[in-house]
């Protein structure tokens, strides 16, 4: 194995760093993530459409966000593996990798569960729709005043 000049272990450095500080941040974005995904299942709840749109907006950014990172972390991922051979790999991005991944995991389970609850609240509002429907045509069809069925030709 050769040695590293000093400008290799700068640059190694500087992608190792440059890396776990992009990883954090993702991870950090994975977090907030769940933190709106916690609230839209609130707002699914209480049928607050309002504040679950704001949410689902707030969603719409950091998965925006979320991507934007990716699509810097994975050219930075190869340069590291180039810089990292397996044996010499830096201990603490396997790690933040692998909590990254949890969350994630997390996030998609967390998702799945909201938009289930938001298909059976929309399942439930559609009935209504129908039964509001069906009541109105039965309102139509039967008079709310009785027809008189005589004619008084006496006057």
């Amino acid at each position: 194995m050769r040695s590293l000049d000093s400008n290799e272990v700068k640059q190694r450095v500087a992608i190792l760093t440059r890396l776990k500080k992009l990883l954090v941040a993702q991870r950090e974005k994975f977090s907030s993530y769940l933190d709106v995904l916690e609230h839209q299942k609130t707002d699914i709840v209480d049928g607050d459409l309002n504040k679950l749109e704001a949410h689902v907006e707030l969603e719409r950014t950091i998965v925006k966000e979320i991507y934007a990172l990716k699509k810097v972390i994975d050219p930075l991922e190869d340069m590291y593996r180039m810089a990292y051979p397996l044996k010499e790999a830096e201990p603490e991005v396997p790690a933040i990798k692998e909590s990254l991944e949890r969350i994630r995991e997390e996030v998609l389970s967390r998702n799945k569960h909201n938009q289930e609850l938001l298909s059976k609240n929309m399942a439930a509002v559609r009935q209504k729709v129908k039964g509001i429907r069906s009541f109105r045509r039965l309102a139509g069809i039967v008079p709310s005043e009785p027809a008189p069925s005589f004619i008084d030709t006496t006057a």
